[in-house]
C-alpha cells in the first residue's frame, strides 16, 4: 500500500503504484504524456497562426515598400514556424520507458539564477523536485522511485530527463 503523503505530493495513486511495480506506466500516466504532447503541438500551431495573421494584417495596413518588406519578413517567419511545428510533430519521441532505482535518499538544494533548485539523489541518480516533495522525502531513508524517461535516453539514465511517477518508502 502506498504512503498517502507521498502519493498526494507526488501525484500518484495506488493504481499507478501497482502498475509501476509491474514495470509499466499506468493508463493515467500514459494519458498525462499524451496530453503533454498535444499541448506542445497546440502551442506551436497557435504561434504559426499568429505569424500568418500578422502577415495578412500588415499586408492590409501598410502601403508601398513597407508593405512588401513586412509581408516578406513575416511570411518567412510563418513558413519557418510552420516547418518547425511540422518537424517537432514528426520527430517527437512520445514513448516513455519506466525505470526504477532504490536506495538511501540524499537531499540537496542548489542556488541557481532562477532561485533555488531542490534535488533528491538516490544512488547517484538525481531528481529535481518541488519544495513540497523535497519536504516530505526524508534524508537518509531508503526509497524506491519509479520514474519515466524518453525511450531514446535509456542509455544514459543518470543524465536523462527523468520524471518521477511514484515513490515508496522501503522498510
Amino acid at each position: 500500500m502506498s504512503d498517502s503523503g507521498l502519493a498526494s505530493v507526488f501525484h500518484f495513486d495506488e493504481t499507478d503504484l501497482q502498475f509501476n511495480r509491474q514495470g509499466v506506466l499506468s493508463p493515467a500516466q500514459l494519458q498525462k504524456y499524451e496530453n503533454m504532447n498535444k499541448s506542445c503541438l497546440q502551442v506551436s500551431v497557435v504561434i504559426t497562426l499568429v505569424f500568418i495573421t500578422l502577415t495578412i494584417a500588415l499586408g492590409l495596413l501598410l502601403k508601398g515598400e513597407d508593405r512588401l518588406g513586412a509581408m516578406i519578413t513575416l511570411g518567412v517567419f510563418s513558413i519557418l514556424s510552420g516547418l518547425g511545428t511540422w518537424f517537432a510533430w514528426a520527430t517527437r519521441d512520445d514513448r516513455y520507458v519506466l525505470q526504477q532505482i532504490e536506495g538511501e535518499a540524499r537531499l540537496r538544494t542548489d542556488s541557481t539564477e532562477n532561485g533555488r533548485r531542490y534535488v533528491v539523489s538516490i544512488s547517484g541518480y538525481e531528481f529535481g523536485v518541488d519544495p513540497a516533495q523535497y519536504e516530505i522525502v526524508q534524508d537518509g531513508v531508503s526509497y524506491r522511485i519509479y520514474y519515466a524517461v524518453p525511450e531514446g535516453q535509456t542509455k544514459s539514465l543518470k543524465t536523462a530527463s527523468k520524471q518521477i511517477q511514484s515513490i515508496e518508502r522501503l522498510a
